[in-house]
């Protein structure tokens, strides 16, 4: 007899999120069920944040490279250029001077 053969198979979904609770959670696995929840909430929030950092970066490096064409210049662009590319921890092309 088969390890898989006493797994309870719910219905599927469809919800990835939903089916794999309920297969966990009827399996006698409920707290890794809600940790399984947490860990796909937080993988979310991260890609939330990363997406904005490297879109706040793009746009913080077009800005910099282009400060010759302004009349004026924030004395925060460059330090706010190098503190993305830290954020995203990537090696990218540097804010310069």
């Amino acid at each position: 007899m088969s390890v898989y053969e006493h797994l309870i198979q719910p219905n599927l979904t469809g919800d990835l999120k939903q089916d794999v609770y309920a297969f966990l959670a009827k399996n006698g696995h409920r707290k890794t069920a809600e940790h399984c929840m947490k860990v796909g909430e937080q993988a979310r929030e991260l890609v939330i944040r990363l997406s904005i950092d490297h879109a706040a970066f793009a746009y913080t490096r077009y800005s910099w490279n282009r400060k010759d064409t302004w009349r004026v210049v924030h004395p925060w662009l460059q330090e706010s250029c190098k503190n993305l590319l830290w954020r995203i921890g990537k090696e990218a092309e540097p804010c310069g001077t």
